[in-house]
């Protein structure tokens, strides 16, 4: 469907490349209980280009499917002349990359804290505001709760020292460098957060989600994700300025 849009000139693609899966697979029932998976079709957009990304008919020296370098890769032209080319997913017209998040972010996101703090909110907030905004104070509320989960993480710095330390054991490191590395592994713990309100940008959108999901189901859990996603907010900038949004679909 991006292919079409964009083949077509009828629209921008705005976000990040797509995976570049442009094969169709047949699976055929065999004897003694097997089956045999054939590619029998593949995709290709209004102007010709393939977006299978992995050729599956050659291997590099170690055995691994080698994808098409740029190098080969076929141009190929939408209907006013932009240049596109295949074997890569669709590459959008306007980039917006994921943000990456924290490792506290991620520890938390892993070990389930927005999704037990949201369960425990509804429980002692039994009426959702009809303009709920997840602030200070439920940040305040979050971090009481880590603090009762004893929720710890470890950040890649003190990782790294880790290892460092265990080298310095295996390779019977002088006791003075020891006792560096055991300063330095101490100042990292010191200059350790565990605080959500250092992370508050990306902490109050998880919070936001998770809450409104109990409240409204999976239709509140989109539409509060919808409020801080860089895309939309990207694709309506544009909308909302036809000059650029033309300049953008034209040749030049």
């Amino acid at each position: 469907v991006a292919g079409a849009i964009q083949d077509l000139d009828r629209g921008i693609i705005v976000g990040t490349r797509t995976f570049g899966k442009g094969l169709v697979q047949t699976i055929t029932p065999l004897v003694y209980n097997t089956q045999l998976k054939i590619t029998t079709a593949k995709y290709y957009t209004p102007s010709g280009r393939c977006i299978q990304e992995i050729d599956y008919m050659h291997k590099n020296k170690d055995g691994i499917f080698s994808t098409t370098p740029d190098s080969l890769k076929h141009k190929f032209k939408t209907l006013k002349g932009r240049l596109e080319y295949e074997a890569g997913g669709i590459q959008p017209d306007t980039t917006v990359p994921d943000q990456d998040k924290s490792a506290f972010y991620n520890e938390l996101l892993r070990k389930s804290m927005f999704f037990k703090f949201a369960t425990r909110y509804v429980l002692s907030h039994k009426d959702l505001p009809s303009a709920f905004v997840a602030g200070d104070s439920t940040l305040g509320e979050f971090q009481r709760f880590i603090n009762e989960q004893k929720f710890t993480y470890q950040e890649e710095g003190e990782t790294k020292v880790k290892e460092l330390s265990d080298i310095a054991d295996k390779a019977k490191y002088s006791s003075a460098l020891k006792d560096e590395i055991a300063k330095l592994k101490k100042q990292l713990e010191t200059e350790k957060t565990i605080s959500p309100m250092s992370h508050k940008s990306e902490i109050l959108p998880a919070l936001r989600i998770e809450i409104m999901s109990r409240y409204k189901g999976e239709r509140g859990r989109i539409e509060a994700s919808l409020t801080d996603d860089a895309q939309i907010k990207t694709a309506t900038g544009l909308l909302e300025n036809r000059e650029e949004y033309s300049r953008r679909l034209s040749l030049k």
